[in-house]
């Protein structure tokens, strides 16, 4: 069975570039466009991943991974953002997430961190 990786992303092009590449990698994927959302999602669905982006409108990446962690979720939540503030480094590191990994990135290093949590 295919492992399931939800992407949370406002920019259109990079939510369906990344979902594009996922699917490529045998990777089951879903797509939302901000953390309400992914939170919404996420109670329909089961996931293996979530990967998120930290800026968006509605509910920021910050705010979803709170929410997540508040409702008792443990599940892997991998950030990206092209925001190299050191206190949201810090922040998403302290609500739970695997790593952060900065835009642009190499799709390879994207990879790297996938595949460490969920091998297909």
């Amino acid at each position: 069975m295919k492992k399931k990786i939800l992407i949370v992303e406002d920019n259109r092009y990079e939510r369906e570039g990344l979902a594009s590449l996922l699917s490529e990698q045998n990777y089951d994927v879903d797509t939302v466009e901000n953390g309400r959302f992914a939170l919404d999602k996420l109670h329909e669905t089961e996931f293996d991943l979530v990967v998120t982006d930290l800026m968006m409108p509605a509910t920021d990446g910050l705010q979803f991974l709170h929410k997540l962690r508040s409702n008792g979720s443990s599940m892997p939540v991998l950030v990206i953002t092209g925001n190299e503030n050191m206190q949201n480094m810090l922040s998403a590191y302290q609500l739970g997430a695997l790593d952060v990994i900065y835009k642009p990135f190499q799709f390879s290093e994207l990879m790297d961190v996938i595949k460490r949590v969920i091998p297909v």
